[in-house]
């Protein structure tokens, strides 16, 4: 009886995934937001929901929430590449570059791994030129102002 009980919530939580699916392929962030809350709350260790709610928030740009859901995502499953890339994003927005690089390149492994031609790599490859790029311009920077800091002391 427990095992039918329990098929009957999974397909309940899938039935809330499709209707957020649905909403979200139309803009309704929020409505997606709350059926995607509702199948993690009935079914909490399936990955792909708290993915697909950690998107919602990436379209939203509230990248407190991405992170903290894309973190639950690798914690059931670290071989989720939107997981990666989520957090990844979340990382560069709060300017942790080096930690969003290692994300996006562990996202690219994964996906190299599987050898999947996803449109996905391309914007991958993208944030983490721009991560690169931004960690890069932020240790120049800081090299520049020791090195002005060291003339002056000198002089």
């Amino acid at each position: 009886m427990a095992a039918a009980a329990d098929g009957g919530v999974a397909r309940q939580a899938e039935l809330r995934r499709a209707e957020g699916n649905a909403c979200f392929r139309k803009a309704r962030l929020g409505a997606a937001i709350d059926c995607y809350t509702e199948a993690i709350a009935l079914c909490p260790g399936v990955a792909v929901y708290w993915v697909n709610r950690g998107l919602c928030h990436f379209r939203r740009k509230d990248w407190a929430r991405v992170e903290e859901d894309s973190r639950m995502a690798l914690a059931l499953d670290d071989a989720s590449v939107k997981g990666h890339y989520l957090l990844g994003c979340a990382l560069l927005e709060k300017e942790d570059c080096a930690l969003a690089v290692k994300e996006f390149e562990k996202a690219l492994d994964l996906l190299k791994s599987s050898n999947s031609r996803d449109k996905m790599a391309e914007d991958i490859w993208q944030v983490l030129a721009k991560a690169k790029y931004q960690h890069w311009e932020k240790h120049s920077t800081q090299r520049v102002w020791k090195m002005q800091s060291l003339r002056y002391n000198v002089h």
